[in-house]
């Protein structure tokens, strides 16, 4: 008969823990960093709900607020388009494989016993996928600005619909510079190149000259 209480005792607690899972690890989480699995206030959210991506390029999408007691999962809605690969209970790769539009699904559980787990939440990460540029030119050979002063550059990027950003230099930063905008900024009298490089080799190159 002892033995039979001591089984009855046991059972209980276990369904005891798996209607209330987390009680006492909630409020220990919650000191925990985002990286650590922990919870911030018991709302999960992705690093990102949409992204524009090159054709190729690949980054981390990650979740705040889970719990080491969680489990996720991450989809995607076109794997012709972005593949998605967990890489830890709170982050996975994103890969753009062809140009159009995919939807990530993360389903996060919350830890429990056998089938008593229950859904915390399902986030989405919208993404669309479009093509590296083939040529870029710029919109005029030739650049006057006087020392001190900033004027932008603008470029014609192939196709139209790619949103690659071309890397820009100048030839000779100490008569002009250029950011990665196109900004082209007057530091010394005299004459200078500056060029914009996409991710393929293809250069264009505009003159700029300085004057005071």
């Amino acid at each position: 008969m002892k033995k039979l209480n001591i089984c009855i005792i046991l059972v209980l607690s276990l369904l005891c823990g798996a209607f209330f899972p987390n009680t006492t690890s909630l409020a220990a989480a919650n000191k925990t960093a985002p990286g650590d699995g922990g919870d911030h206030g018991g709302e999960c959210t992705l690093s990102e709900s949409s992204k524009h991506m090159l054709s190729g390029d690949s980054f981390s999408l990650d979740i705040f607020g889970v719990m080491d007691e969680d489990t996720t999962t991450y989809t995607s809605s076109n794997e012709n388009i972005v593949t998605v690969e967990k890489t830890s209970i709170n982050s996975a790769t994103c890969t753009a494989k062809n140009t159009g539009n995919a939807t990530i699904t993360v389903t996060i559980e919350q830890g429990g016993f056998l089938f008593f787990k229950k859904k915390r939440a399902t986030l989405t990460c919208s993404i669309t996928v479009t093509p590296r540029a083939v040529s870029v030119k710029f919109l005029g050979k030739r650049l006057k600005v006087k020392t001190g002063k900033t004027k932008q550059l603008s470029v014609n990027i192939k196709p139209y619909v790619s949103e690659e950003i071309p890397d820009y230099y100048s030839e000779n930063s100490s008569v002009a510079t250029i950011d990665s905008n196109g900004n082209v900024s007057g530091v010394n009298k005299g004459k200078t190149f500056v060029y914009a490089v996409l991710s393929n080799g293809k250069t264009a190159r505009c003159r700029v000259i300085v004057k005071k």
